[in-house]
């Protein structure tokens, strides 16, 4: 009886000690794998298919995130760390998005405002597309900062586009 009483808690110890472990998806550990190895093409294709197949999945988001932030596609950085700060579901550290989210948005806005500024300085009207390609990834990571529309709405003026 004793032995048994031993057996049934040592049981019940390990049950509840291996339950806070969960193994993350092949497709997800592959996308993380890809990242370390710098391969960035293959970390986003196994990131979007793990997002495909569990659409609540966090960390797949924030992947997703850092690797278009490597590939410099810093719009689909910002739709995918926004996606992942709005679920906020796991193990995920709740200031992970946002941290996330902060630096699209703050180099977002660093990077539009000097290719204004380059674009008042040379005339280059290629500076203006990109301040504005900048803008509107800040508009998505962080829409509730009127910065980004204010500075967006200078470059339709410099374009001379008031429509």
């Amino acid at each position: 009886m004793k032995k048994l009483f031993f057996l049934i808690l040592w049981l019940s110890i390990g049950t509840v000690a291996f339950q806070g472990f969960q193994c993350t998806s092949k497709e997800l550990t592959t996308a993380k794998v890809a990242y370390n190895n710098k391969e960035y093409d293959r970390a986003i294709d196994y990131a979007q298919q793990e997002v495909a197949k569990n659409p609540t999945n966090t960390e797949g988001y924030l992947v997703l995130s850092q690797a278009y932030i490597k590939k410099e596609d810093w719009l689909n950085a910002a739709k995918s760390a926004k996606k992942a700060d709005e679920l906020q579901i796991g193990k995920i550290p709740s200031q992970q998005p946002k941290l996330r989210l902060f630096h699209i948005w703050t180099e977002a806005y660093n990077r539009g405002v000097n290719n204004l500024n380059r674009y008042y300085s040379t005339n280059v009207s290629r500076f203006l597309d990109s301040a504005s390609y900048y803008f509107n990834v800040g508009k998505t990571a962080r829409p509730d900062l009127l910065d980004f529309y204010y500075l967006a709405g200078s470059v339709y003026e410099a374009k001379q586009d008031t429509a």
